[in-house]
């Protein structure tokens, strides 16, 4: 039993090329055979069919990886991105896709304020939004601690490439500052 699981990882740690590599070798001789004897029309069957098999595959690969990544950050053992509430407090750029001015006051009362396209922030905003008005950024919950004051996150917005205007990208915050999406963070 040992020895067939191990068998699974070496065949998950094949590269790809090596699958393009053993279609190309054994899906394409019946291909060829078929072109020789002159049996065009069911040569190119063969390869419409060989074609949606290996779309068909890659699809499926696709799927198992996602639930495979869904199941670790079910259980906690990857770090799932969540949103970090944050506030417009300037439209700076109207022209599409728009800048626009928002702030962050973390948990030890510090504000930053970060300057970046609409869409990093906002589903929807207009010049017609009324300020200070509710928005996200997304982050990566990186640490949790506790002081004399209550529980801390420790959130780091880089995945986006937002960092505030003085130049940070690594806040504390508190837990009803963050909507998690997946909940992972919110484990004790």
């Amino acid at each position: 039993m040992a020895s067939r699981s191990s068998g699974q990882v070496a065949l998950r740690a094949l590269p790809l090329w090596f699958w393009w590599v053993s279609v190309a070798v054994f899906a394409l001789a019946p291909v060829m055979l078929l072109l020789t004897s002159g049996h065009r029309s069911a040569a190119f069957l063969t390869l419409v069919s060989l074609g949606y098999a290996v779309g068909l595959g890659r699809k499926l690969q696709q799927r198992s990886a996602e639930r495979e990544q869904a199941a670790h950050v079910a259980q906690g053992t990857v770090p799932s991105w969540s949103l970090l509430k944050v506030e417009a407090v300037e439209l700076v750029e109207d022209d599409w896709p728009g800048l626009v001015r928002v702030r962050l006051v973390d948990a030890n009362g510090r504000a930053a304020t970060f300057v970046d396209k609409i869409p990093i922030f906002f589903e929807e905003f207009t010049s017609a939004t009324a300020l200070p008005a509710p928005g996200h950024v997304r982050c990566w919950v990186v640490d949790s601690t506790r002081d004399g004051t209550g529980r801390k996150l420790v959130v780091s917005t880089v995945m986006d490439g937002v960092t505030s205007e003085d130049g940070r990208d690594e806040f504390h915050v508190r837990p009803d500052q963050v909507e998690a999406p997946h909940g992972v963070w919110d484990r004790s």
